[in-house]
């Protein structure tokens, strides 16, 4: 009769509650039992029996190997001369047992979730010289519920635990042949019945207690401890039964709650979503799928929380259809734009919408102080002063009229945060910079006055600004003829110098002519300066009066190989510089 070859994992104890796995080949008849053990399975050996070595085969044939004695012996050697016994190892004396166990645990779970997904035969306590069917054990198909019960009276907690079949019918631990197979991750694998399966998310040591009493009892003097150390945990893991202290379970997320924080490591605002359950929230991309709200002293209360990932991204998409997009962390959102307030002016500027979609928006702050959702205005004026411009101005933020000379600091120095009289922060907008710093980078705080010298008038005409008639003073410009008294003929580049300084003369501002030697500096200033002289009343107005302080009118004769031209200068490689 034909035999196929497969690989069996057999778990053998090798001390009490402590099982290795070791593989097998065994043979398999047609009627589909395991008559024969060929011997024991090696990565290398599989091909003559027409065995592939598949990447699940091949990890748990590696993690049985590490289990052998002396592997799991030398992995603990710790740089030791002499090699130490897996029995001294597993001895109770030993402070290296619970890792040593743990790393047994790890390693064997391992294998039987590899097993179960890959529908291969799994023995324990299988006598390789026997048939090998025999000592097959199944994967439970069908696994009973915990139920697990904490009874608070005068006498403490009283914790009892049944398992349900699947017709509703409940037993006590004890009624059945039960064996702890790993401890390690929860929840554990237990050989129950003969079948293997893991019991809701419980270990090993969870059922120990049972294996030989119904219920465990814990006076008042240790009710705190276990509370906090055990009947929480439990209770995170698993569905209770409560009887002497309220208990409540939260399957719905409430709301989404929405903060805007800056980045630890980046300069940057970002939007931190969370998902509230009663009096607990998950931020985005929190692993847990169940948590527990609770106190630590009597009387006792607790509720249980499982999340609902559906309604969670249901919630979500809600902000996502805002234009909003996940970081990729992903336990973040963010806006479209560079700005690193952006986050923050938007979430400020959709709070009120926001809370009408049912969004929770946590109040925007830093140190104490909350961030207002105020918009600000800017009104602003000009007043003329000889030489100088006062700028005077109100900034209105909600309540607040605020003068335009104590922002002007903030805007110079590119700070954002500008504190309210209330104690509230108003972010400065960022398209407040890009249109007032350019104008007010090198005015001067006085008070409450904000001076800029009238040489500096044209930085003001962004900010929607003028000094005297702009207009006036380019259409006189442009009119302008040499005088006839002027007893020679200005080329058409001297006529444009000249035309310039007479418009910065009517603006009454100074200017500075400058070009190559010997192109007729000296001739443009002298025919502006008899224009002046000619519109400030005759021959009793000198030198002195053409020159004065609000009209000073200079020409710089500067030598040069080379011209200086100026972004404004037209012809002949000119230059007309302020």
């Amino acid at each position: 009769m034909p035999h196929t070859a497969e690989v069996l994992f057999n778990f053998t104890e090798f001390r009490t509650g402590i099982f290795l796995p070791k593989a097998y080949v065994v043979g398999r008849n047609e009627a589909g039992r395991l008559v024969h053990v060929h011997h024991a399975a090696k990565a290398s050996g599989l091909g003559i029996y027409d065995i592939e070595l598949t990447p699940p085969l091949e990890r748990a044939l590696s993690l049985a190997d590490s289990l052998r004695d002396k592997n799991i012996a030398e992995a603990h050697r710790k740089g030791a001369k002499k090699v130490p016994t897996l029995a001294g190892l597993l001895n109770d004396k030993n402070k290296e047992r619970p890792n040593v166990i743990r790393y047994l645990h790890h390693r064997s779970a391992e294998i039987l979730k590899i097993c179960k997904e890959q529908g291969w035969a799994v023995a324990v306590g299988m006598d390789p010289r026997k048939e090998p069917d025999a000592y097959v054990t199944p994967f439970a198909k069908r696994v009973p519920e915990p139920e697990l019960k904490f009874i608070i009276d005068e006498d403490g907690i009283n914790y009892q635990f049944r398992l349900v079949n699947e017709k509703g019918k409940s037993s006590p631990i004890r009624f059945h042949d039960i064996k702890v197979i790993t401890n390690h991750p929860t929840p554990g694998w237990l050989l129950i019945d003969k079948q293997l399966m893991q019991i809701g998310q419980l270990n090993g040591d969870q059922i120990k207690p049972f294996l030989s009493r119904d219920g465990v009892q814990v006076p008042p003097a240790k009710m705190e401890k276990y509370w906090r150390e055990f009947v929480v945990r439990v209770a995170e893991r698993n569905d209770i039964v409560a009887d002497g202290f309220p208990y409540g379970k939260i399957t719905t997320p409430e709301r989404l709650r929405l903060a805007a924080r800056p980045h630890p490591f980046e300069d940057k605002y970002y939007l931190y979503p969370e998902f509230v359950y009663g009096r607990k929230a998950f931020p985005l991309g929190d692993p847990r799928a169940t948590a527990v709200d609770h106190n630590v002293k009597p009387p006792f209360r607790l509720t249980r929380i499982v999340r609902d990932t559906d309604a969670e991204t249901e919630l979500l998409q809600v902000l996502l259809d805002l234009g909003l997009t996940r970081i990729a962390a992903g336990n973040a959102l963010q806006t479209t734009g560079e700005d690193h307030f952006a986050a923050l002016r938007w979430l400020l500027a959709e709070e009120v919408n926001l809370s009408g979609m049912g969004i929770e928006v946590v109040p925007a702050g830093e140190a104490g102080s909350r961030f207002t959702a105020h918009e600000g205005t800017v009104s602003l004026e000009v007043v003329e002063d000889n030489d100088w411009l006062d700028l005077k101005g109100t900034v209105v933020v909600g309540p607040h009229e605020i003068p335009f000379a104590k922002l002007v600091r903030f805007i110079q120095r590119e700070e954002r945060k500008f504190p309210l009289p209330d104690g509230d922060i108003f972010l400065i907008p960022e398209e407040w910079f890009a249109k007032y710093r350019p104008g007010l980078q090198f005015a001067k705080v006085e008070g409450k006055k904000v001076r800029m010298a009238r040489s500096q008038s044209p930085l003001l005409a962004p900010l929607g600004l003028e000094v005297g008639d702009a207009g006036q003073a380019e259409a006189m410009a442009e009119a302008f003829k040499p005088s006839s008294k002027l007893k020679a003929v200005l080329r058409p580049y001297q006529l444009e110098g000249a035309r310039w300084l007479v418009r910065h003369h009517h603006e009454q501002l100074g200017a500075c002519l400058a070009d190559d030697m010997g192109l007729g500096k000296t001739l443009q200033t002298i025919s502006v300066l008899l224009y002046a002289k000619e519109r400030l009343g005759g021959a009793a107005a000198g030198a002195g009066e053409v020159l004065g302080s609000n009209d000073s009118i200079a020409a710089n004769h500067k030598s040069s190989s080379k011209g200086h031209p100026s972004p404004v200068g037209r012809g002949r490689g000119r230059g007309f510089e302020i």
